[in-house]
């Protein structure tokens, strides 16, 4: 008797064209979920720190792209502070707001 496996196998290996892109279609999937997994586009003005094994790798304002080693790596992203928005009338005269 024949296992359903060693038939499959059989029929991969007669099949090769079928086989190359079996792997092929594979290796892109896996690897559109790593890139989605772990990389990571910073946007310019946003600040980043990459860790690698819970030292400093880089730190940064200028935005860019950052890959990351599974279990490695780790990213503290800090939204950029907006300006605090002065309200002329909290101030009691004119020159105080100045």
């Amino acid at each position: 008797m024949v296992s359903v496996q060693a038939e499959i196998l059989d029929w991969l290996t007669q099949n090769v064209f079928f086989t190359v892109v079996l792997f092929t279609i594979l290796f892109i999937v896996i690897l559109a979920i790593y890139i989605k997994l772990f990389v990571r586009i910073v946007n310019e003005g946003i600040t980043y720190r990459h860790y690698r094994k819970g030292r400093l790798l880089r730190e940064s304002n200028n935005g860019g792209m950052v890959v990351l080693i599974p279990f490695l790596d780790r990213i503290e992203i800090f939204p950029p502070c907006e300006p605090a928005l002065l309200d002329p009338t909290d101030f009691p005269d004119e020159n105080a707001f100045e």
